[in-house]
């Protein structure tokens, strides 16, 4: 029997370990390899001009490397409903085979395609390889649900065997094997469209930061594990201005896109560590960045509504504002604050943002200042950002919003603050908003405090060539950590649990003001000088403390390579984005996310927005928020809870003697699970009490250091 394959690339556009291709190579006497584009999609769909140029990158490196192995790529035109069919007859297929996509609407149209297929005769194979492990095995060792905690997740994976080895490449005698003839006019049928075809505008875009295609990928794959100091000693460098720009060494949009395998990554770094460390086995925080990525993968397989807040079982339902003028303003870069600003520009400009940048926009965007959801920051990362991943974005938003899989909403980034402490000198900023070039690094974060002669000096004048702050951060701030405050706290009443017993008073102290001689410029490949690398410590998003390297719910695999692991910079309150068992851990709680949200009664009635004023130029920076948990209160709930667990445990195990009911069995183990989880949460607030006190340390010295400076 003929055997006439087609492998459908979707996002596993590489040639190495592609086990999927491997078995259309396998027996066949044909084989084509496709690609699937529908041009009226590329203009409808929400997806920006670097995303679009990446991926024609990618696909013009496969088809190089395929015309190598006396074959080429088949890119097609159409919907794949409309396309495949008029394939399979035209080819006379026999096997279709394709990557296995693990999110909801993959799998939904995966499913239709397979049943088509089936009803045309073909043969449909499909494997894994763009996750590290089998997701729903995950889900069954959590009984049936997802991990919705870092730290939970990371219990059932240690428990895992380690994820299969990559395969070889393809080889050109495999390909001989089933060699297909390539027509003349291949290029006029299946050639690659350009840009302008998709209707993009190309006249002065600036050349790609990021090149697509696995070439390129296996190129950075490289570099990144040439740094063997850093695995060796599993150490990172602290985040200075180099860290905020995009690095040669880079991954993260190339895992998204499929053109590196993730598990060549993970056993490049697996055997490096252990030839380094002389058979060491690593530990699993290694590779924290690769199971970010995994952790929401799970999280999202069986959520089709994993990306928005109506009807995500897992996600907090808040009342937030619809402002599309302030969200226009935020994508835009036109804030008023500097940070802010640059980080949305070199968004925009270079499709990448280190992922403590993504963390300083997002708390703006959401919960920090302009309470706008989470849902709208998500549709502009999916159209701007290369490594947008429907799971890993949605869920990141969700996590940096507080809406789920953490609660401390009462740490906030300082739109001022957090850049000064990364990037002294202002460079950063120099470079992605040139119209404030010229100002000095004293008021580089903070324009609108320059004297009116300095403003003209510098040829900006605040609310003339650069705009006013759109909102007083102090104020919008503190409003929106009430705001969220009042949500929880309805959360707690659904539950019957005080779940905002530890939460700190909010407590504002001004932030030392700034001098040029306390400011010295650094440069662009110069950490940070003196306090700021003591007091980087502010804004670590640890989950817990045994996770060294996964401090983002972004993958970003230059951010791991380029980020001290308990040290990012923040100058308001710290943010660490700790998962809450206590509110996630079981199928059960999940329902209560869903709940009616608060009555508008609950919340501050006023616009956050049409409440706010800009800061005049005489105010003060901004003010940061440092509130710490009691110690006596914290211990207090800890001892009460810890007994009332042990008595719900005794007294379950004790009608299991009396009864021998198989559902007391159940019910034990679920206690015991949601005992094991709580005491992993009250183990990360430990942690997070202890960085919090030494942040305390390191503002004190820094406010002596500044008040010498002065005198």
């Amino acid at each position: 029997m003929v055997v006439n394959s087609v492998h459908w690339f979707r996002k596993g556009l590489r040639l190495h370990d592609n086990p999927v291709l491997q078995e259309a190579l396998n027996g066949a006497d044909t084989v084509r390899c496709v690609y699937i584009l529908d041009p009226w999609f590329a203009g409808a769909a929400n997806v920006g001009i670097n995303r679009w140029r990446f991926l024609l990158e990618a696909l013009e490196d496969l088809d190089s490397s395929l015309k190598k192995l006396n074959s080429r790529l088949f890119v097609v035109r159409g919907q794949p409903t409309d396309v495949l069919p008029r394939l399979f007859k035209e080819w006379k297929v026999t096997r279709l085979t394709f990557e296995y996509d693990p999110e909801p609407y993959g799998k939904e149209r995966d499913g239709a395609i397979i049943k088509m297929a089936q009803e045309f005769g073909v043969e449909t194979i499909v494997r894994n390889a763009h996750t590290l492990y089998n997701l729903d095995r995950i889900i069954e060792a959590n009984n049936n649900s997802p991990p919705l905690t870092f730290k939970r997740f990371q219990t059932i994976v240690s428990r895992l065997e380690l994820p299969r080895r990559p395969l070889p490449p393809i080889t050109q005698q495999q390909m001989e094997n089933c060699r297909t003839e390539i027509a003349d006019n291949h290029d006029q049928l299946y050639s690659i469209p350009s840009l302008e075809e998709l209707g993009f505008r190309t006249v002065g875009l600036p050349p790609a930061v990021w090149r697509g295609g696995e070439t390129e990928a296996l190129d950075r794959l490289n570099k990144h594990l040439d740094k063997k100091v850093w695995v060796a000693n599993f150490e990172h460098h602290r985040v200075n201005t180099c860290s905020l720009y995009a690095s040669p060494t880079g991954l993260s949009p190339y895992l998204r896109f499929g053109c590196l395998s993730c598990r060549v990554l993970y056993y490049n770094l697996r055997e490096l560590y252990m030839k380094l460390r002389k058979h060491c086995s690593p530990p699993l925080s290694l590779f924290g960045q690769l199971l970010w990525r995994e952790f929401f993968y799970t999280a999202a397989t069986n959520n089709p509504n994993f990306d928005r807040m109506e009807g995500n079982p897992i996600c907090v339902q808040i009342p937030w504002d619809q402002n599309p003028e302030a969200l226009a303003k935020w994508a835009e870069g036109r804030t008023g604050f500097p940070w802010i600003d640059a980080i949305m520009t070199q968004l925009r400009q270079e499709g990448w943002i280190h992922h403590l940048a993504r963390h300083a926009v997002a708390c703006f965007l959401t919960r920090g200042d302009l309470w706008i959801s989470w849902e709208s920051g998500m549709k502009v990362f999916e159209e701007l950002l290369l490594d947008a991943d429907w799971s890993v974005n949605a869920g990141s938003w969700m996590w940096l919003s507080c809406s789920a899989f953490f609660q401390q909403f009462f740490h906030c980034y300082c739109p001022v603050g957090f850049g000064r402490r990364t990037d002294p000198s202002g460079d950063y900023i120099r470079r992605y908003i040139p119209i404030l070039k010229d100002y000095p690094n004293r008021y580089i974060y903070e324009p609108w405090n320059a004297p009116e002669s300095v403003q003209k000096a510098a040829k900006c004048v605040v609310g003339v060539d650069y705009p006013k702050p759109m909102i007083n951060h102090a104020e919008g701030s503190r409003l929106n950590i009430e705001r969220m405050k009042q949500v929880y706290q309805q959360l707690s009443h659904y539950r019957g649990l005080s779940l905002l017993a530890s939460v700190p008073t909010i407590q504002e102290e001004a932030e030392p003001p700034m001098t040029d001689e306390s400011r010295t410029s650094s440069g662009p490949d110069s950490p940070p000088k003196g306090p700021a690398d003591s007091e980087a410590a502010d804004c670590s998003t640890v989950p817990d403390s045994s996770t060294v390297s996964t401090y983002s719910p972004y993958p970003d695999l230059e951010g791991a390579a380029n980020s001290h692991p308990s040290q990012t910079p923040c100058a308001c309150s710290v943010s660490h984005t700790q998962p809450s068992a206590a509110i996630t851990s079981t199928a059960a709680s999940q329902a209560l996310y869903t709940a009616a949200p608060p009555s508008p009664s609950s919340t501050p009635t006023q616009s956050s927005l049409s409440r706010f004023k800009p800061s005049s130029p005489s105010s003060s920076s901004c003010p940061t928020m440092s509130p710490s948990p009691s110690p006596a209160m914290t211990m207090t709930q800890h001892s009460f809870l810890g007994q009332k667990r042990k008595g719900l445990v005794s007294k379950v195990r004790c009608i299991q003697r009396q009864r021998g009911q198989q559902s007391c069995t159940a019910a034990a183990g679920e206690v015991e699970r949601r005992a094991e989880e709580e005491e992993e949460e009250r183990e990360e607030a430990g942690v997070e009490e202890r960085m919090e006190q030494d942040v305390e340390q390191d503002e004190e010295r820094m406010e002596e250091e500044t008040a010498g400076h002065q005198q």
